[in-house]
């Protein structure tokens, strides 16, 4: 038995692919009744420092870029952000949030590639979320 409202985590980060990801989620969502959580990661604090500005441009631009995308759509979303890698950070957001799904984006085309997907191989060895690879 579910004791909280479906959660889809997208791995997010503004590229053709993570577009994808994040439309396929949608779908998804709409599906479910879910709610999505956009986790934006691997934004090293040892850069903030000295790139404070462009980090905070670079997420200032997905923010719009995901609001642009989900407009007009009714989908319930929230952005995470994340200082660890991509496949750490979903693996943490996934267990901390009770996710009920894990959708990324292919970095690759055909399926010869899926199996050399960095993020998608790793997600297969850490966590126990189901997810997909958005083609």
């Amino acid at each position: 038995m579910v004791d909280h409202a479906p959660l889809i985590l997208v791995g997010y980060n503004g590229t053709p692919h993570g577009d994808r990801a994040l439309a396929y989620a949608v779908g998804q969502a709409t599906r479910m009744g879910a709610e999505l959580l956009l986790m934006v990661a691997g934004e090293d604090p040892a850069l903030w420092p000295t790139h404070a500005a462009r980090r905070t441009r670079r997420i200032r631009a997905l923010l719009a870029r995901a609001e642009e995308q989900l407009a007009g759509l009714g989908t319930r979303w929230r952005l995470g952000i994340s200082d660890a890698e991509p496949t750490q950070a979903l693996s943490d957001s996934a267990h901390r949030y009770h996710a009920d799904l894990i959708v990324v984006g292919s970095s690759g085309k055909g399926w010869h590639r899926l199996f050399s997907d960095r993020v998608g191989c790793s997600l297969a060895r850490t966590t126990h979320t189901p997810f997909l690879i958005a083609p």
